[in-house]
């Protein structure tokens, strides 16, 4: 039999198969490396990126207190303001009540009456007076109660002297006027 040999051929084959399994399994090794060190190197940019956010978060909340414990000091600085400005407001409507009132109150003076005094004090109002006819002190108090300028009053005495005039007090409180008016 005339020998060939086959084997030297299958293990040249079989090298170059294995061969070839290396280069591609070192190839797919290389590839796997390096797709992992690309993740890792992505991940921790992700990280950096991320740390450096949260230090500009940190850098910004530090910022922030001062700025909301000034934003509370305004904000109570403007509740004081808009209380002294509402109480100065009141202020204001108290004394424009009073040109209101003297102007009604010359209106309402009825002819043959003369008013003698007016006095103020803890929101009740004196009125003394001297009139020919005896009921034009009762006529000067309906008057002012129809724009509700006097609330509650009460006549005081009539008298007359010896002239022939009828002196007269009217008291009475003041609807205009709050408990904390002067």
């Amino acid at each position: 039999m005339s020998g060939v040999n086959l084997l030297d051929w299958r293990q040249r084959m079989l090298r170059r198969r294995l061969l070839r399994w290396a280069w591609l399994s070192g190839g797919l090794l290389l590839l796997a490396l390096t797709l992992l060190l690309a993740g890792r190197q992505c991940l921790v940019k992700k990280l950096e990126r991320r740390q450096a956010i949260l230090l500009h978060w940190r850098q910004a909340d530090r910022q922030l207190q001062p700025l909301m414990q000034r934003y509370s000091e305004l904000r109570a600085q403007q509740q004081k303001l808009r209380e002294q400005a509402a109480r100065r407001q009141e202020r204001r409507q108290r004394l424009a009540y009073w040109p209101a009132f003297l102007q009604q109150l010359e209106l309402s003076v009825p002819e043959k009456l003369w008013l003698s005094s007016l006095k103020h004090q803890q929101r009740r109002l004196c009125l003394e007076g001297s009139s020919q006819q005896p009921d034009a002190a009762r006529l000067l108090g309906q008057r002012l109660r129809q724009p509700p300028l006097l609330a509650d009053w009460q006549p005081g005495a009539l008298q007359k002297n010896a002239d022939g005039l009828y002196r007269f007090t009217l008291a009475a409180q003041l609807a205009g006027e709050t408990d904390d008016g002067k």
